[in-house]
């Protein structure tokens, strides 16, 4: 009879002890849940402010690229104004007269891209800005009033080979900035 007895109580203490057992190891699948839930929630509010920080540096970055873009090309236009062969003629104004003309609107054009380019110095990447500065090197070198007042022929060659390689620079800044905001 203690056999049958015993028999029958191990696995009523089995059962008891498998009962304690799932009690306690659903208390810590729930205690884990919740520390997982806690920190899955802590990783997507961290993911959230990360995107939203990029989202703002990328908005600032484009309208400082479109900035810079603009000064550079009314640079451009005012570089290739300096070629222009068929344009109206005020006959008030002397061959001397229009050709300051045109420098002083290439020296605005300049000191224009000048201060984008040094206000925003911080903000670009170093190759965007290493080609903004040669621009604006090639741009200074190459217009400066001597240049633009000298032997005819000579200037024209001069500003012709200075005026493809601001072309070619500003063709470079272009692809860097579209591959920069990945256009």
């Amino acid at each position: 009879m203690k056999q049958g007895i015993l028999v029958a109580i191990i696995p009523v203490i089995l059962a008891i002890i498998s009962l304690i057992w799932n009690y306690f190891q659903q208390r810590l699948i729930l205690k884990n849940k919740k520390e997982s839930s806690k920190e899955i929630e802590s990783i997507k509010t961290n993911l959230e402010k990360e995107k939203y920080i990029h989202q703002l540096k990328f908005d600032k970055e484009f309208e400082i690229y479109k900035g810079l873009w603009k000064e550079a090309a009314g640079l451009k236009l005012a570089v290739d104004d300096l070629f222009r062969f068929s344009e109206f003629v005020d006959p008030a104004k002397t061959s001397e007269e229009r050709k300051k003309e045109k420098l002083t609107i290439l020296i605005d054009r300049y000191n224009s891209f000048l201060e984008t380019v040094e206000y925003n110095k911080p903000f670009y990447y170093q190759d965007i800005y290493e080609i903004a500065d040669k621009i604006l090197t090639f741009s200074y070198e190459g217009y400066s009033a001597e240049i633009i007042l000298r032997d005819e022929q000579k200037k024209y060659e001069e500003l012709e080979k200075r005026k493809a390689e601001i072309e070619l620079l500003l063709d470079q800044l272009c692809k860097h900035i579209r591959d920069r905001i990945q256009i």
